[in-house]
Formats: C-alpha cells, structure tokens, sequence
C-alpha cells in the first residue's frame, strides 16, 4: 500500500510525516564515530546512538552536527540533503511504496531547474540502513510545493480534505519565517498567485544576538568567549559560562524587534498591502521567536502550529492528490 510522506528539511529542525506518524528533530547529521570509547559520561541512558547507513556513509542525528542550509541552492545535489531526506524518511514510514512532497523556500520553489532536479533525484528505488537493517522504498511521484503555502494548506483542509468553514473562497497572505528564510505566498483560496521570498531568518537573528551579547558590560569586563555555537539551535535569555550566570534579556529583545523591523521593512519595499487580502496568516518558527515584536493587523493571525503546519499540510495535499489519481506535479 502506498505511503503519502512530506518533508520540511529546515535548516533547523528536519520535520517528516506520514500517513500514521509524524517527528520533528535537530536537523543535524555527524558521520558515525565508530571508535567503542566515544561515550557521553554525562548521560544517564544506556541508550545507544541509531546509526544511518546511506550510499556507504554512516551517519547518526547530532544537534551538534551538519545541516545542508535552507539558503544554498546548490544543497538538494549534496550527499548531506539526500541522507538529510532519506533518514526522515525512515523515521515514518516502513512501506515499501512512496508518494514524497517537499516543502522548498518559494525563490527555489520558483526555480524550475531547481524543481526538476528534486524530482529527479527521489523518483524511483532508493536504500537506507538502520542499524544495519535495510530498508528499500520506491517513490513512484514528487511533489515540490513552496513554503508558507502549506500552512495554509493546513489550515483550510480538514483531515478528510473537507473544507473548513468556506475558507478557500478568501485571498490569503502567507508569510512563513524560518530559520534560513522569509516566504511570502498569495493565494486566491488554494490557487498560489505569487510566490517571493528574501534571506531572513533566525540565522540572522542569531548573529545580532551573539554581537549583542559580545557588546554587554559583563561579558566585556569578564572577557567571558560567547560563540555562535552557544545560541545557534534555540536562543536563551539565561546563559553560564564559568560558573557565572549571564542574563541577556534586554539584547535578546531588541533582536527580536530588530528582527521583526527587517520583516516589515521586506513586506513594505515589495509593496505589499494587508488590506489586499481577506486573511494574513503566519507561520514558521521564527515567527514564533518574534511574535511579540510583530504587526499583525486585525485580519492577520499567528498559525497555532506555527512550526508542524507546513509538514502536516504538505502531507495532506499529497495524500489529496494521490486519491484523484493524479501524478507528481509542480
């Protein structure tokens, strides 16, 4: 039986979802140490890392680890994106048999070279190893949709492709922040009428931190070393460092609103109108890091699932069109 997958490769978290399950994790991979004195002393688990075995590369998950980049346009050809997907993949589904979207940011979306290649590439027999046990799949259709879109997928279409309450006769504005990018969909109901997109994203957010806090009285005059590997998965007001504690409420605040300054100023110089539409709706996880920084006129609204919304939406439009009987399209 055919097994209708989604996948969001976010430079941050890698989210994946089937028909029956659905996970959300760092998406960060570290080629496997295999050397048996390579142990966490700090852990109170016995729970040993699961080793992903893809083209003869060993990999486990590693928040510490190498993630393809949500900017690069070059990434989708890259050995770490293919083990990136493939690892997701495994994670939620055994079935031999695939139906595969992805969720890309809307100037790659737009990219039909770009396109073909991911659909290229995942079409047809693919292997994984998990834990030395192998797992064959064939996709038999690719999917290729933009972010910010899924949301709104998510949000108009109940579970049974029913529609919610006449939501696909508004126009909409989809503006979905994440970690790499800002993406701006406009639809008329589900009918994408333009997708854009810039290099915003928390990866900014992170560096204006770091250069805020390397700048703070304490930090200066304890010649504490604060790096970007400090703040570069999930920002923290409250940091230690040497047995000292650090708080960085008032910089991590004023990123946010330089963050969501940049935001606005993008919306306006690409002259875009919030009263043109019926419904804005917000999404993505830096969206959540901002959210209080924000201008979110009356017909605007933060997405409740801000962070699963366009996974869970890009698996319902591929379960969708596989039960018209339609092939993998753009």
């Amino acid at each position: 039986m055919l097994a209708n997958v989604f996948l969001d490769n976010g430079n941050g978290n890698e989210k994946a979802k089937s028909d029956t399950k659905e996970v959300i994790y760092p998406n960060r991979l570290k080629i496997y140490d295999e050397n048996p004195l390579h142990t966490n002393l700090l852990s109170n688990s016995n729970k040993r890392e699961t080793v992903y075995e893809v083209n003869g590369k060993k990999y486990v998950v590693d928040q510490n680890g190498m993630g393809s980049g949500s900017r690069n346009e070059n990434r989708y050809e890259t050995d770490l994106y293919y083990a990136e997907a493939m690892i997701a993949i495994s994670k939620v589904t055994e079935k031999e048999k695939i139906s595969l979207g992805f969720a890309l940011p809307a100037e790659h979306y737009k990219d039909d070279e770009i396109v073909t290649k991911v659909k290229q590439r995942f079409l047809n027999e693919h292997e994984i190893l998990v834990d030395g046990v192998r797992h064959k799949f064939n996709v038999d259709s690719v999917y290729v949709l933009p972010q910010a879109y899924l949301c709104l997928v998510d949000y108009i279409l109940e579970d049974d492709f029913s529609i919610r309450n006449d939501k696909h006769k508004n126009t909409y504005l989809c503006i979905d922040i994440g970690a790499g990018t800002l993406d701006i969909v406009t639809t008329n109901g589900l009918k994408i009428t333009s997708a854009d997109g810039g290099n915003i994203g928390s990866m900014d957010f992170n560096k204006k931190y770091l250069a805020r806090i390397k700048n703070n009285p304490m930090v200066v005059s304890d010649k504490a070393k604060f790096t970007i590997d400090d703040i570069d998965f999930i920002p923290q007001k409250i940091f230690r460092k040497r047995e000292k504690q650090y708080d960085f409420t008032k910089e991590y605040e004023e990123t946010c609103k330089e963050l969501a300054d940049q935001v606005s100023y993008y919306l306006n110089k690409n002259g875009i109108d919030f009263s043109d539409y019926d419904r804005i709706l917000y999404c993505g996880g830096t969206t959540l890091l901002i959210q209080d920084h924000l201008y979110l006129p009356n017909n605007a609204k933060i997405y409740p699932d801000s962070i699963m919304g366009n996974v869970r939406g890009g698996q319902k439009f591929v379960a969708y069109r596989n039960s018209m009987n339609k092939g993998g399209q753009k």
